[in-house]
């Protein structure tokens, strides 16, 4: 899992281009469509997520990834030590943690977390 500041948004509905940024200064765009949140991702936020995602930009070359509430029906399950692994990860990325779930991504917004898994169909 990396962490990325988001630094640009592109759009002004659910389905947006974030440009991102690592902590060596290098920077993404990855379009994304969020569902069942309160607050979208903003401007100095930060979003984590696996590298799965940059092997299917590159892979596939590009599309939208959606993501949505834990209890949502669509996607796989996602498990409390799934969660519990981000979380720690966000806490101390410099630490490993073994194998964090590719399904979760997770945006800090103004010091609390939201946990989001990936949803397909």
């Amino acid at each position: 899992m990396e962490r990325y500041r988001v630094v640009d948004i592109d759009g002004d509905s659910y389905c947006n281009t974030y440009k991102l940024e690592d902590d060596g200064g290098h920077r993404y765009s990855i379009d994304f469509e969020f569902f069942d949140l309160d607050q979208l991702p903003q401007q100095g936020d930060h979003i984590s997520f696996t590298e799965k995602l940059f092997y299917e930009i590159d892979k596939y070359g590009g599309g939208i990834f959606r993501y949505g509430d834990l209890s949502n029906e669509c996607g796989v399950k996602v498990t409390k030590h799934d969660v519990k692994l981000a979380d720690a990860f966000v806490s101390a990325p410099t630490t490993y943690l073994g194998a964090i779930s590719d399904e979760i991504l997770v945006i800090e917004h103004n010091d609390e977390r939201v946990f989001l898994k990936r949803l397909y169909g």
